[in-house]
């Protein structure tokens, strides 16, 4: 299995989270390694990272046999090749594919949260952080999605709730409250770019005011030049 892009777990350094060609997400461990002369083996029950399916999603989406790896990695994960990983410092994990969705995972609970289909092959998906891969905006998840021509801005609906248990009060669980929804999108066209085609985005925060976040947009693409726009961001 060709590997496409990997991310790391926050609560783990020895925790890889890789995407790969055939639209899986596989969960290895870096002490692995030394069993296996140096080369990742796929877990078959990939490191307890087997995520179930929330009942708000079509039935298309709904769990499939574990035994059959080719049709569990198609219907759990992605149906096309993925391009982008990004891990929040909470454990929550976007994923982006060529299969035109955006996906939202909960890694410690092993659950898919939310998706949302943006009707066109993802370049790149990343959250909206501060320096140290924290949330800026408290309780409400934004990210950005990168097409070949939009570039998009999604907030992600999460509660946020507590065990019960004296011994776990600190154990943080999530929960989908309604749909992600596009917050904001930005076209080639209304840009009024020189490049015809989006092959690379990067969002750098400027500064942050209450509840607003400024913030800029270096873009490359099918032209000699970097380009830059200046966006305010502000969830709902």
């Amino acid at each position: 299995v060709n590997i496409t892009t990997l991310v790391g777990s926050p609560f783990n350094d020895e925790c890889l989270f890789l995407g790969t060609e055939d639209g899986g997400i596989y969960k290895v461990l870096l002490s692995d390694l030394g069993k296996n002369n140096g080369k990742i083996t796929l877990d078959l029950e990939n490191n307890g990272f087997l995520p179930t399916i929330q009942k708000h999603f079509n039935g298309n989406y709904l769990k499939e046999n574990k035994s059959n790896e080719q049709q569990y990695n198609k219907t759990i994960f992605h149906n096309g090749y993925i391009t982008g990983l990004s891990m929040e410092s909470n454990g929550l994990l976007l994923s982006g594919s060529v299969d035109w969705t955006v996906k939202l995972w909960d890694t410690k609970d092993n659950k898919q949260l939310d998706m949302i289909d943006l009707q066109k092959p993802i370049l790149s998906v990343n959250w909206i952080t501060d320096n140290s891969n924290k949330n800026l905006f408290e309780d409400k998840y934004i990210c950005y999605a990168v097409t070949w021509n939009t570039i998009y801005i999604i907030q992600w609906f999460i509660n946020e709730t507590y065990d019960a248990e004296e011994d776990k009060k600190d154990r943080k669980h999530f929960h989908r409250k309604q749909s992600a929804t596009i917050l904001m999108k930005f076209t080639i066209d209304q840009l009024n770019l020189s490049m015809k085609e989006f092959t690379v985005c990067k969002l750098v925060i400027d500064e942050k005011v209450k509840s607003k976040v400024s913030a800029i947009l270096i873009l490359g693409g099918d032209s000699s030049t970097i380009e830059y726009v200046q966006v305010v961001i502000e969830p709902r």
